[in-house]
Parts: structure tokens; sequence; C-alpha cells
């Protein structure tokens, strides 16, 4: 009987973790600069069904305690160190293969910049201008930034979503991991 149920709650704990990530999750970023700079990360599983959980709470403080670092160990090498360009061509295709697999659904950003020279702050307000209208299609963006031409700002909020079915991101992942391992042979 025992046995029974040890076998029944095992059964039922794996299909709630393939459930958890056979299901798309979704992220929520909120950032702000006033009246203090502070941000949040949360996660909400079952496609924002489940509960909001927060990751990461840059307002509330941190009550862990400092960790003491261990010593180094020495390291081993085996093989040869991928070079830069195998390490960027990876990268890149790493980016290109999450951008298929995260589904940007919001983006939210306003508020003030401004740099020191008026003439940057133009430059930098036509270079905004020229991306918002080519971006927002592609992700829901509403971008609402005013640019300030009297000196060095940079206030506002920026809040973003987004969802990403985690079981699709282990493909990336092991061809990410497999080239840089060809790239060590």
């Amino acid at each position: 009987m025992l046995g029974q149920a040890v076998v029944l709650l095992a059964v039922l704990g794996l299909a709630l973790a393939l459930a958890v990530v056979a299901t798309p999750m979704r992220f929520t970023l909120a950032a702000r600069t006033r009246p203090v700079a502070a941000g949040t990360l949360t996660v909400s599983p079952f496609g924002g069904i489940g509960p909001a959980l927060t990751l990461i709470d840059s307002g509330r403080g941190s009550r862990k305690a400092p960790r003491k670092r261990a010593a180094p160990r020495p390291r081993r090498r085996s093989g040869r160190r991928p070079n830069g360009r195998d390490i960027g061509k990876a990268a890149l295709r790493l980016l290109s293969d999450l951008g298929a697999v995260v589904r940007f659904e919001r983006l939210e950003v306003a508020g003030e910049y401004g740099l020191d020279d008026p003439a940057d702050t133009g430059r930098l307000a036509g270079w905004i201008a020229a991306a918002t209208p080519a971006l927002a299609p592609l992700t829901g963006m509403s971008v609402h930034l005013t640019p300030r031409f009297d000196g060095t700002v940079l206030d506002g909020r920026v809040e973003a979503t987004a969802s990403v079915v985690p079981l699709r991101l282990v493909p990336p992942a092991v061809r990410f991991g497999l080239s840089l391992w060809r790239a060590r042979r």
C-alpha cells in the first residue's frame, strides 16, 4: 500500500514537472528610476494562469548574509580554448535561435533622456524616432520618450512581458554548447 502511494506521488510529480516545462512561462520585467532606481522580475507559470513568483526585487533589499568566497581551484585545461570568433558565431546563433523561441508580448517605455551636448541628444532622438516604428509591430511596443536638451538626464520606467516554453530552450542551448565544444577540438 505504501509502495503504491510512493509510486503514485512520483508519477504525479513527474507529470507536474513536465507540465511546467512544456507550457509557456510569462516573464514580466518592470524598472523605474524615480523616486529610487528599482526593478522587479516576476514569472508566471502555465502561460500566466499560475501565481506570479517574484524572482528579483531590487527595491526590497537583500536579507542574505554575504557569502565567503572559496579558494580558487586550479583549472584543468584539456584541448584548446575557443577563440573569440568561434564564441561570437556561437553567440549570434544562440541569439537568433532564442529570438524564435521567446515571444515578446508587450514593451512599454516612458521617460526623459538627455546628454551633455544638445547635438548628441538630437542625434539620439533621431535614432530613437527611426527605430521605434520599425520595432513596434514586432513587440507591441509603446515608446514615449522625451528628449531634454538642457543637460544629462535619464528618468523613466520600463515594463516588458515575454513568454517562453522552457522545453523549447533546450535545442538552442544544446546547439550552443556543441558549437563551443567543437571549437575546442
